[in-house]
């Protein structure tokens, strides 16, 4: 059975879910390497901006699935993820 195509809030949904996945799948790595003893993080500049990416990221996904105009849930959910993976991949590398 088909389902309808999805309209441009739910291609906004669709896309951030995929963002998010792919930030809290780093989140997770990035928590797994911390000590048992190491000290809980500052609010300080550095992680004000790390929040405004995440949070700035995730909307950028939905928005990338929108201007894909995905037809498909799956389709929007990859093109949601492909933005944050492709920057993190490239922050890879340069660091």
């Amino acid at each position: 059975m088909a389902h309808p195509p999805l309209n441009k809030a739910q291609q906004f949904m669709w896309g951030a879910f995929g963002g998010v996945f792919v930030i809290f799948a780093k989140f997770g790595l990035f928590v797994s390497h911390l000590d048992d003893t190491s000290a809980p993080p500052h609010w300080n500049f550095k992680l004000w901006m790390l929040l405004i990416w995440w949070f700035g990221g995730i909307a950028v996904s939905g928005i990338v699935s929108m201007a894909c105009e995905s037809h498909n849930r799956f389709i929007a959910v990859y093109e949601g993820m492909s933005l944050p993976a492709l920057f993190l991949a490239i922050a890879h590398e340069l660091h």
